[in-house]
């Protein structure tokens, strides 16, 4: 079936605890109803997200890490690590995997959390401990 009307059941079964979520999305990311499903799953720590198109999955990072709003529950993912995989030698094309986990955040489940209440700092690619981009440096 589709992962946008399997996902949003199928996260509430998996309550234990320490679960790993994988996500391997097509090109063009995770469609947003399993997104929204991921964030208002509380229980759900930590995901690896496997992504063959980072830009394109951009929108996804965003709705992972943003502060909880009318639209998008539950606390937020941060980026813990992020490294490229070479599966396809002598071609352009890489896997990234990126390594989230949940941010403990003061009452996520609050619609209304002012601007500003917590800090999520920027930070460029190459300052994050083990995001290693080629041709990137510190």
């Amino acid at each position: 079936g589709k992962a946008e009307e399997l996902v949003p059941h199928l996260v509430n079964t998996l309550a234990l605890h320490n679960t790993v979520t994988i996500v391997d999305p097509p090109r063009a990311g995770l469609h947003s109803k399993v997104i929204l499903a991921i964030r208002k799953a509380e229980h759900l720590k930590k995901l690896l997200y496997v992504s063959c198109n980072p830009r394109a999955a951009m929108n996804n990072f965003v709705d992972l890490c943003r502060a909880p709003s009318h639209r998008v529950k539950g606390s937020p993912f941060r980026v813990i690590k992020a490294t490229a995989v070479d599966l396809f030698p002598h071609t352009m094309h890489c896997e990234m995997l990126f390594f989230f986990e949940r941010i403990e955040y003061p009452d996520s489940k609050a619609s209304n959390i002012p601007a500003g209440s917590v800090e999520i700092p920027s930070v460029k690619p190459a300052e994050i401990p083990g995001v290693e981009i080629p041709g990137v440096g510190p």
